[in-house]
């Protein structure tokens, strides 16, 4: 089980056990924990994206052709385990709001290993919907 999360959060995460691992091109200067850059984001097009205010949908199209189409999905699995048993997934965005961990929740998902985003509010764990 992999699970998904954000940095502002990294301390409850912590708390219940978790390892963070940073999927971000760029993690905040005062996270010293592990990193995953095979799922980052391309600084190009996210900064074409941002910049000119490009819709999910080009966002997404470009993740999946620049980053995940160059990806196995049970070999980032394996990548990923080597930071623990129960690791969460990290970058900027806050629970509801679009970002990469959700298409990278969608994508683990659709070959068979099972994300999920923690649910702060509630205090559980949740299975992630992917909004586009």
């Amino acid at each position: 089980m992999i699970y998904t999360g954000y940095f502002d959060k990294i301390e409850t995460y912590k708390e219940k056990g978790f390892t963070p691992v940073s999927i971000a091109g760029l993690a905040p200067e005062w996270y010293d924990g592990a990193q995953y850059k095979k799922l980052a984001p391309k600084r190009d097009w996210w900064q074409k994206w941002h910049d000119e205010n490009l819709s999910n949908e080009w966002y997404c199209m470009q993740y999946y052709k620049t980053v995940l189409h160059e990806l196995n999905a049970q070999e980032v699995f394996k990548d990923l385990q080597q930071f623990g048993e129960k690791i969460i997934l990290l970058c900027y965005e806050e629970n509801g709001q679009f970002c990469h961990r959700h298409i990278v929740a969608d994508w683990l998902n659709k070959h068979h290993i099972k994300t999920q985003e923690f649910d702060l509010n509630l205090t559980t764990l949740k299975q992630t919907e992917i909004t586009r």
